[in-house]
Formats: C-alpha cells, sequence, structure tokens
C-alpha cells in the first residue's frame, strides 16, 4: 500500500491515507462489536431478555409495553381515532400519551442502560463502565485471531464468514412464520421508480457499494497479496460483487419478514417500524425478537450473528494496516515476534481511542465520525488510484500485466472500462455525494449537531487526505531534477522495484514486457477486437445490402 514498490511514486500518500481511514473505522467498528457482545451476554444470562418490559431502573415515564395488553390497546384505539377524525374526543383521557413522547423498551434500554446517552455531543460526560470490558473483550478478540496474521484468521474466517449465513437461513425460516412477513417482504421486493430521482438514494447506493466491496479500503490489496502470483484474479472479480450483493439482497428478506411481523404487532406503516443506522440492530430487532416464542434463543442467535459479521470485518481492517507497517518498517529478522508488537500496539492505541465512543456522548461522536471519515474521502482515493494507474501507468500496461498473470488474453474493452467508464462513474458519485450533502447532521429526528462539531467532522475527513498532498510535496522535493516538470516526470514513472517480487518470475516479466504483445497500443488492440468480430459482419453484411 504505502511502500516503495507504489506506482507510482507520487501517489504513495494514498497508501498511507488507506492506512488511517482504516483505523478510524476500525476504532468505531469495534464499539459497535462491544454493543453486540453486551446483548449477546445479555441474552444468555438474564431470565428473561431486559429490553421486553417496562419498569426497570433505566426506563421512564414515556416507556410504552406493547406486552401490556390494556395500556397498549386503548393507546392504538385512540392513534385509530385520531387518525380518522378531525377532532379529538379521547384528549382527556389519552393526554398523558398525547403530551409526551412514547418510546419502546427496547429503545430506552438501548439508549438509557446500554449507551446511558447524555444531552449531547457538548457533553460527553464520563465512561459508562459495563461497556469497558466489552470493549476490551473485542480487540482481545481482534488481536488473538489476527496474532498469527493470515495463517490463524483464515481459519478463523472459514467460521466466521459461513456461519452468519447458516444463522441467516435459520432467521429467516422463523421470519417468514410470523405474521405479518409477507407486508414486510412485498414493500422490501416491490419497486419504487420515483425515488430515482433523488440524490440521496443513488449516494446510500454507492456506499453500500464502496462499504460492501472494500474499492479504496485497502483490504482488497491487502488480502489479494497473500494470494499466489498467478492467482486468477480476474475470476475473482466476478464471484465476489456476486457474492457480496446476492448476500445483501438474502439478509434484506430477514430484515424486512421481521419488520413486517413488528408492524403488525404494533399497528404501524413498515415506514414507521424502519430505522437507520444502529437503531435496527440494537432497537427494532431486539424489540422483534422479544415477541418471539423462545425469545432469548433468538436473541442470542441474532447478536451472534452480528458479533461474527462485524470481527469479520475487522480483521481485514486492522490486517491491513499490520502488514502495510510491517512491510513499511521492512522488518525482516524475528519476523512473528516483530509482528506481534505491532499488532498488540495497534490493538492497544486502537482500544484507548475507542474509550472516546463508550462515554456518555460517545453515540454521537461515533455517528458524526462514520458520516464524515469515510464515504466521501474513499471515493476521493479511489479516483487518485484510477488517474495514477488507467491514465498514469496505463490501462494497456495493467491489461499486459494481468495477462502475463493469469496467462490468457483479456478483452481490450477492460482499459475502456478503465479509462472512462469507471472514471466517469466515480466522479458522478463524488459530484452527487456533495450536492445532497446537509449542512446540518442529525441523529434521529431530535438532535441536531452544533455548527462546531460540523466543523470537526470536516476535519476528520480532511485528515487523511491531506496526507496525500503532504507526501506529493514532499516526494517533489526529494525526486532529482532541475525543474519541476523533470521532477514530475520522475516521480510518474514506475520504480526500479515495481513488478513481481519472486525472482523467477521477475525475470519472466521483463523478458515479456519486450515482446510485441505487451507493447501493443489500446488502438491496436481494438482494432485486433473488431477484426471478425459479430460488429464487422453486422455492418458489412449492411453494406452489400445497401449496394
Amino acid at each position: 500500500l504505502a511502500n516503495s514498490r507504489a506506482v507510482p511514486p507520487l501517489q504513495c500518500g494514498v497508501g498511507w491515507a488507506t492506512i488511517v481511514i482504516t483505523l478510524m473505522v476500525s476504532t468505531y467498528f469495534n464499539v459497535i462489536i462491544a454493543y453486540s457482545l453486551m446483548f449477546f451476554f445479555e441474552s444468555l444470562t438474564m431470565k428473561a431478555l431486559p429490553w421486553s418490559l417496562c419498569g426497570n431502573w433505566w426506563n421512564t415515564e414515556n416507556c410504552l409495553d406493547y406486552n401490556n395488553a390494556s395500556i397498549y390497546e386503548s393507546y392504538m384505539r385512540y392513534r385509530s381515532w385520531e387518525r380518522n377524525h378531525s377532532a379529538v374526543d379521547y384528549e382527556d383521557v389519552f393526554s398523558s400519551f398525547v403530551n409526551r413522547t412514547i418510546r419502546s423498551p427496547s429503545e430506552e434500554y438501548f439508549n438509557n442502560r446500554v449507551l446511558n446517552i447524555s444531552s449531547g455531543i457538548d457533553n460527553m460526560g464520563g465512561l459508562v463502565n459495563h461497556l469497558v470490558p466489552c470493549l476490551f473483550a473485542s480487540w482481545l478478540i481482534t488481536a488473538t485471531c489476527l496474532i498469527k496474521g493470515v495463517k490463524s484468521s483464515g481459519k478463523v474466517v472459514y467460521f466466521t464468514a459461513i456461519f452468519p449465513y447458516v444463522l441467516l437461513t435459520i432467521l429467516l425460516v422463523r421470519g417468514v412464520t410470523l405474521e405479518g412477513a409477507t407486508t414486510g417482504i412485498m414493500y422490501y421486493v416491490k419497486p419504487n421508480f420515483t425515488r430515482l430521482v433523488e440524490p440521496r438514494v443513488w449516494s446510500d447506493a454507492a456506499f453500500q457499494v464502496f462499504f460492501s466491496l472494500g474499492p479504496g479500503w485497502g483490504g482488497l490489496i491487502t488480502m489479494g497479496s497473500y494470494n499466489r502470483f498467478n492467482n486468477n484474479c480476474l475470476r475473482d472479480s466476478y464471484i465476489l460483487p456476486m457474492i457480496m450483493e446476492l448476500t445483501s439482497f438474502f439478509a434484506g428478506f430477514v430484515v424486512f419478514s421481521v419488520i413486517g411481523f413488528m408492524a403488525h404487532v404494533t399497528g404501524k406503516r413498515i415506514e414507521e417500524v424502519v430505522a437507520e443506522g444502529p437503531g435496527l440492530a440494537f432497537v427494532t430487532y431486539p424489540e422483534v425478537v422479544s415477541r418471539m416464542p423462545m425469545s432469548q434463543l433468538w436473541a442470542a442467535l441474532f447478536f451472534f450473528m452480528v458479533l461474527t459479521v462485524g470481527v469479520d470485518s475487522v480483521f481485514v481492517m486492522v490486517e491491513t494496516a499490520i502488514t502495510a507497517a510491517h512491510d513499511e518498517l521492512k522488518i525482516k529478522k524475528k519476523l512473528k515476534v516483530k509482528r506481534i508488537y505491532i499488532l498488540l500496539g495497534a490493538c492497544c492505541f486502537m482500544f484507548v481511542c475507542g474509550l472516546a465512543f463508550i462515554t456518555k456522548g460517545g453515540m454521537y461522536l461515533l455517528h458524526l465520525v462514520d458520516q464524515y471519515c469515510a464515504f466521501l474521502t474513499v471515493v476521493i482515493i479511489c479516483f487518485i488510484e484510477l488517474i495514477s494507474f488507467a491514465w498514469i501507468y496505463g490501462a494497456e500496461r495493467i491489461l499486459s500485466d494481468f495477462e502475463f498473470m493469469i496467462g490468457k488474453s483479456l478483452s481490450p474493452l477492460w482499459p475502456v472500462f478503465w479509462r472512462f467508464a469507471t472514471t466517469a462513474v466515480v466522479v458522478a458519485i463524488f459530484f452527487v455525494s456533495v450536492f445532497q450533502y446537509s449542512a446540518e447532521l442529525k441523529m434521529g429526528d431530535d438532535y441536531r449537531y452544533p455548527a462546531w462539531s460540523i466543523a470537526l467532522g470536516w476535519c476528520i475527513s480532511c485528515s487523511s487526505l491531506v496526507l496525500i498532498f503532504i507526501y506529493m510535496i514532499w516526494k517533489l522535493y526529494d525526486t532529482p531534477g532541475e525543474t519541476l516538470q523533470q521532477k514530475i516526470r520522475n516521480c510518474t514513472q514506475p520504480t526500479k522495484r515495481w513488478g513481481p517480487a519472486n525472482p523467477t518470475i521477475r525475470m519472466e516479466w521483463e523478458a515479456y514486457k519486450n515482446t510485441a504483445k505487451y507493447k501493443q497500443t489500446l488502438k491496436q488492440r481494438l482494432h485486433k477486437f473488431y477484426q471478425g468480430s459479430p460488429l464487422q459482419k453486422y455492418r458489412e453484411r449492411m453494406s452489400r445490402t445497401a449496394v
């Protein structure tokens, strides 16, 4: 990512920016795992799910227990009357509901018990004591599984990557048997094409792709570096997106089947039940499972699934940072011992940084960092990577390198996609995201962030990008050359170390670079591709017909 093998050398700062983003995201991502650990252990150890009932010490007078039939039915009769009549005759009877915001037991459990949330980001408060051991446990799991690198994490991933599919299937079977599940599933699969004109929809879809597939995060590069040199990366580029998107589509059925059940039980519309961010995993879904028979079992299964999926993601992010630091520091002696020091140091550092997210105002900080840390920055990093490789290094060179690696010819349309189509899409995503970006940031329906916190968010967003330009300036200053133009030309050429690390394969690659096939231009490749193609035959047939 960040070492001297980068091409071109002027863009080495991109690797450092990626590492900074990865460290920031993994820091707060493990906080979410800490929440999952607390829910998981409370599902196993408590006689009844603590978020299923009101009347606990963390509940307020606004808590409405939907399991209490008399209170709930009275409240729903009032809501039904209020929706269908202009005059409200139940005002006196149900004034207590009218004059305050109703909260579910699961919402109050998450906010008041788990988070012990404060009034805002300007009131951070002290540490939430019961979350400290949960956060420590999440980092201990991460460090233990990564202690021997991919040798240990690879074995763990067999479980953390496969077992969630088993749990998803179990939860889906249970979900579709619930009343109202059909309504939720139909809401999920029925398209609403009018939403396609909204920039926010495209921005959210792009964020989902960037986060699930991982371009610009460094994880793909890190994991790919452990493959065999001749691994068929073209095949992987087809399989991985298909698996990821089918998984997301499949998980949607699990989520919306239980949301449909929740809407049926509470008498709400689907739109009123769906929550954004952590609210879905830690408020809506816990409330749903609390209404199922054997609720503790379903709660434990669900939060164990959230735990395994989260740990799986953190493995890749932390391994990316550790591998980059290991390579850059050029540690060769006592490799395993030195790597352990780097790993433990990084995990301890991120644990300490993560303590800020488990204060009473930590959720406000987590939401702020989540909104500003990654998305726009990752899009910019992807754009710089595209320019560096598809335009400066050359799309034709990349295609030739891929052909050398996998041992077969590839379509000349790939360079066209890399240079034009992909670049245009990334630029469009960036501008759509910028135009729809609101100067106001909210968490939930009630809390608006102060102006100073928005400025802090932009500082967090720019902190990684600054490294790119700092490294560019330093590299231009350090590179030999009499003029700035000469320095730029020298900085944008591949270094002598660029190429396969294996000496034998490197000699073969050097010989391959001197062949006519490697030196083909994009125009020559496209002309050869056109010869004998269906398009050429069609045009010849049309020409003969015209004559």
